[in-house]
């Protein structure tokens, strides 16, 4: 065996090396203390896996929703209200929805004239809603819900009273299926515009 410091050879159970003093390591001992290190390590711990309770929360990536519905009506619908609106509006005010005997059914009917006139300036006010809210579509403005709604609520309304009071100057049934039908579908656009909206809320923010 040899001294592990200087390298002088030595006679077996020496403890001490004669050249430079220091203690001999045993080779019992080194295999003991080898034994001894493999033992501890075999009964160390092992990280256990990382348990997940339930409660940890992962980013879940949102659908896309389109705004091609919303395009329509932004640069084609709206503006198309808005244009039909605006000749229904003059037509009422100057009696050409009667294609010439305007007179003639107004006197007979002289409270239906005011009646046209005052339906004929509430269109025009809707053209400009039917403005308003298609560039507020273009712009993403916030109010664009409301606005979109307030397009068609106004039409319901709108179409429901002039039912309503030429019924009754008439004494019979103003209106017509095509009115009827006008009325259900602006009804069916309030609501689904309504919801298209709300779930776009984040897109309709400046």
């Amino acid at each position: 065996m040899f001294c592990s410091s200087c390298g002088t050879q030595l006679e077996e159970g020496t403890l001490f090396c004669p050249n430079c003093g220091n203690p001999v390591a045993q080779a019992n001992d080194t295999a003991q203390t080898q034994a001894e290190a493999s033992a501890a390590q075999a009964s160390a711990p092992v990280n256990p896996a990382p348990q997940f309770d339930g409660s940890t929360q992962y980013y879940t990536p949102q659908p896309v929703l389109g705004l091609k519905w919303a395009h329509f009506l932004g640069y084609f619908a709206l503006w198309a209200g808005a244009l039909v609106n605006l000749g229904s509006g003059i037509s009422f005010i100057t009696g050409l929805i009667y294609n010439g005997d305007a007179s003639f059914i107004y006197d007979y009917f002289p409270g239906l004239q005011v009646l046209n006139i005052l339906y004929g300036v509430c269109l025009l006010g809707t053209v400009a809603l039917n403005v308003f809210a298609a560039l507020s579509i273009i712009k993403c403005k916030k109010q664009t819900g409301l606005l979109v709604c307030l397009v068609y609520s106004a039409q319901v309304v709108l179409s429901l009273v002039y039912v309503v009071a030429g019924s009754i100057i008439l004494s019979s049934f103003a209106g017509d299926a095509s009115v009827v039908s006008s009325v259900i579908v602006s009804i069916v656009m309030t609501f689904v515009n309504r919801t298209y909206f709300n779930n776009r809320r984040d897109v309709y923010v400046n």
